[in-house]
């Protein structure tokens, strides 16, 4: 938050081949705007709803914003492989909202542990 305070934001996550890890959001999303100006994160295990355990393990990580090209691509083909038909009919919703004019493009964000 803009007091410094954290929010936990549960996000599919996935392991990229070279180590790091990615997740892919809206281009207009808080994330991104918050990725921009500070973005040294820390991760946490979580339930769907964003709720972490008590006692879960922080892992602190620096994040990057990425659109197109060859990280985007490693992003996006490590969700489709972990979480498969789910990953698939989001993209497919987001594009076909795009195409109404409703959705915002969709960038990836690549994380680098420290």
């Amino acid at each position: 938050k803009r007091d410094g305070q954290p929010v936990h934001l549960p996000v599919w996550i996935a392991p990229l081949p070279d180590g790091r890890a990615g997740f892919t959001t809206g281009s207009d999303s808080f994330k991104v705007k918050r990725i921009a100006n500070h973005p040294g994160i820390v991760l946490r295990p979580c339930d769907m709803r964003g709720r972490v355990a008590d006692g879960a393990e922080s892992v602190p990580a620096t994040a990057t914003v990425v659109a197109d090209g060859p990280d985007d691509a490693a992003v996006r083909a490590a969700l489709t492989q972990k979480y498969g038909l789910q990953f698939w009919l989001t993209e497919v919703g987001g594009k076909l909202k795009r195409l109404v004019g409703r959705g915002t493009p969709v960038v990836s964000i690549v994380i680098s542990f420290d």
